[in-house]
Formats: structure tokens, sequence, C-alpha cells
């Protein structure tokens, strides 16, 4: 049932995986030598502004920081934003730091529901950190939604052969340099959107935040980052947790490969869950319900199916659901309980041929407008 992921990954990370020179995975980070890390040097920052967070309980802080972390001061610029909730009793305990993953998630859109789900002493007793990592949101955005879109819903290609591979890759790099044009940025700048600049980023918050140490939780890319950081400052550490661990140790052929196969794992265990409960595979018309997504890969890559979608106004649209639409749907919907119900809940409609649940699932993965069809 092995299938190639087509999930929405993030702008940032399909533009460092597929552009950056010497080519680098966006899973995998490049080594940090003794010499690179004595190279940072982490001056207080220059401040540029703070005001409340948009319909939130942070306080939005953005810096000015080097747009490069290790060449000699002076250099070009970057304006990075960091969302603060201070501690409610003082003095504080310490400095909670959330980082998310992609790369390119913004950690400001998820401050506020994360921070709901922590333990009320936690932000009672520690100041807590989220921000938008360069590239992202409110820090120095590449954003290229037309050309994303474009090519999650361009028909799916398989990758059996040298012939088809190659027609991949190909397509990879057009919608890398397609979205480098819709940004608009200056190709000069790519190689600073990484990692290893990125925790320069925090470091310089810290120093601005005059915290002597930081609790660091990094989430899937996130770990990745937090492991950075402490290798590059584990003087300014005082805990690290890691959620979804990014391997370091992996090149980058090993890492896609391991990640292919947990989402494969992930996948079959969530259908076969379905099968095994007795609510989910009455739904699904007592369908195998493995078999049933096997099935309709394959019947889907030959041909792709219709269905109606309702619009606000209540006309009715032809519209049609092919096998990317499915492999969007299940990659993006494998991470958590209640995405994976969705998910089972899904594919049981389309045990009766009914898809519009899928496509959502898929239109909402894409972050895709379900009425316009635009990004």
């Amino acid at each position: 049932m092995l299938v190639p992921m087509r999930r929405s990954i993030s702008v940032l990370g399909l533009v460092l995986a597929v552009t950056l020179s010497p080519w680098l995975p966006a899973g995998v980070a490049a080594p940090v030598t003794a010499a690179a890390l004595a190279a940072a040097t982490t001056p207080a920052p220059t401040f540029v502004r703070q005001k409340p967070c948009p319909d939130s309980i942070f306080t939005c802080i953005t810096l000015r920081v080097p747009r490069d972390h290790f060449a000699a001061p002076g250099g070009p610029t970057f304006d990075v934003t960091f969302g603060l909730l201070r501690a409610s009793t003082s003095p504080r305990k310490g400095v909670f730091v959330t980082i998310t993953g992609g790369p390119g998630t913004a950690g400001l859109q998820s401050a506020d529901s994360y921070t709901e789900t922590f333990d009320p002493r936690i932000p009672e007793q520690y100041d807590i950190v989220f921000l938008d990592q360069r590239g992202v949101g409110q820090s120095e955005p590449m954003q290229c939604p037309e050309a994303t879109l474009a090519f999650y819903t361009s028909p799916a290609i398989p990758t059996l052969s040298a012939a088809q591979a190659a027609a991949f890759a190909q397509a990879s790099k057009e919608y890398a340099n397609d979205c480098i044009q819709e940004t608009g940025e200056d190709r000069a700048n790519l190689p600073y959107f990484s990692t290893r600049q990125a925790v320069e980023d925090l470091e310089a918050f810290r120093v601005w935040l005059q915290a002597d140490k930081l609790e660091l939780y990094g989430e899937s890319y996130g770990t990745q980052y937090a492991q950075t950081y402490a290798a590059a400052h584990p003087n300014h550490l005082a805990g690290l947790f890691l959620d979804g661990v990014v391997d370091l140790t992996l090149t980058g052929t090993q890492y896609y490969a391991e990640d292919v196969h947990a989402f494969d794992e992930a996948l079959s265990l969530t259908l076969d869950r379905c099968t095994s409960s007795h609510d989910c595979h009455r739904d699904a018309l007592g369908e195998d319900v493995l078999a049933l997504y096997d099935s309709l890969a394959k019947q889907l890559g030959k041909k792709s199916a219709t269905y109606d979608y309702i619009d606000a106004r209540g006309h009715v649209q032809h519209r049609s659901f092919s096998l990317g639409d499915l492999e969007t749907a299940a990659a993006g919907y494998v991470y958590s309980t209640f995405d994976r119900m969705l998910l089972q809940r899904a594919m049981a409609f389309a045990a009766r041929g009914e898809f519009l649940p899928l496509a959502r699932l898929s239109y909402i993965s894409l972050g895709q407008d379900p009425e316009t069809l635009e990004a």
C-alpha cells in the first residue's frame, strides 16, 4: 500500500529542500561544527516594536537580527517576531519556548490554542514563548500559495520507473522556481532561511529577554530546531523536550525513506482500526477498510471519481476526486486521534461511493478554499 506522500508541506520546507546548494533535505540539519558555533556572536538585538498579537493573549515582539549571524556586524538584517506571555506570578520560574513543525508553520498561530492545553501551573510560573521563524508568518515571510496549490493539485506522478522519478524531480524543481518567483524573494537571501540561522534568532531573543536559560519544546521539525539550539547553546538550556524526533544522524535519503514507511504504517493501522471497530466497520458497509483504500487508489489511478459539492448558496457543483486528493487526505490525517477518526469516517462514506468527506479533508490539508477552490 506504500504510496508517494502528497501532503501539504510548507513552502519554506520545499524551497529549502529543492533550491539550496549544497542540496539539503528539509528534514535534515547541516552539520554544526565547533568552529561554526564559536563563530556565532549574539549581541543584544535591535528592538523594533511591541504590540498585542492579533486575537491573542500574547504580546508580539519584533526584533531586528542579522541576516547572517555568522558574518561580521553591519550586514543585511531580518525582522523576526516572537510571542510572549509573561508568567502570572513573580518571580518567574523560567522561560518555556515551543517550536512548532514544518519547517514553515507559524508558531504564533498556535500560541493560544497550545497554551490552553498546558497545565495551569506552567503559564503561572513560566514566561511562555512562541515564534514565527524567519521565512514564516510575521517574520520575513516567503509565501507562494498559488504555486503550492498548483503543484499539489496536479495529477500524481508515480515514481516506479526511472523516467517517472525524473519527471517528478523535474516537476518539484519547477515548483520551487515558481514559488520563489511568486514570493519575489531575492535568491541571495535563500541560504539564510536555515535552521542554523533560525536558532540564533531565538538566542537573540533570549538575550533581549534577559533570561539565563530556556526550557525548549520542539515537535516534528521543531525537534531539529531544538537539537540544533541545544548543540549551539548548551549553557543556556534548562530542559529539552522532543516530540516526534527528527533523527539528525540520518542522511537525506534515509530520512525520507523512514518518513514514508512511518506514514504508511500509521495509515495502515488507522484503516485496520476502522475494520476492527464494530461501529466504524458497520458504517463502512462491512468492508475491509485497508483493502478498500488500496482498491480505491487503484481505481483513481486510472480515472478520477466524481461527486457533488453543495456550495454556501445551495448550488450543486460537479467535481472530480483524484488519486492525489486521496493521498493528500490520507497523509494529512494520521497525526492525532481526532484526525484519524475523521479519516475513518470519510473512508466509511467512500465505501458508499460518497467522496465529499474525503475531499473536504484534502481541501483542509492543502489550505484550499472549498467554495472557490482558490489558495
